[in-house]
């Protein structure tokens, strides 16, 4: 596990691919500043579910009231109604729903940095 404060913001794609690069195993688990686990077998569950030749794609939830500082509210608006996706919904369209949270290490050198 790595764990890292920058006091520059490098961007998503960039500070990514410097995070793969220097990673010693085939995987990748990115939890971001913004994410918090709502069960404390999360790392547990990811774990159990390792395959070399599969995507783990978790969900994402947003909670059910609006942030109270107004700015926010667009954002969890969108993640809301684009990015809370129920599980069966997913699976029943496997591969209509991706997020760049957690995927073989392998697979993370295609991603270029300029794109946005």
């Amino acid at each position: 596990m790595q764990y890292a404060i920058l006091t520059n913001n490098l961007g998503r794609s960039k500070i990514r691919n410097q995070l793969a690069k220097r990673a010693a195993y085939p995987y990748l688990l990115f939890i971001d500043c913004d994410h918090k686990m709502i069960h404390d077998n999360y790392l547990a569950q990811y774990i159990a579910h390792f395959h070399p030749n599969k995507v783990l794609y978790g969900g994402t939830t947003y909670h059910p009231q609006p942030p109270n500082e107004a700015a926010l509210h667009l954002r969890w608006y969108f993640g809301q109604h684009r990015e809370m996706i129920a599980a069966d919904i997913r699976q029943a369209k496997p591969y209509h729903y991706f997020m760049t949270n957690n995927f073989r290490g392998a697979c993370y050198h295609f991603f270029p940095a300029s794109i946005r």
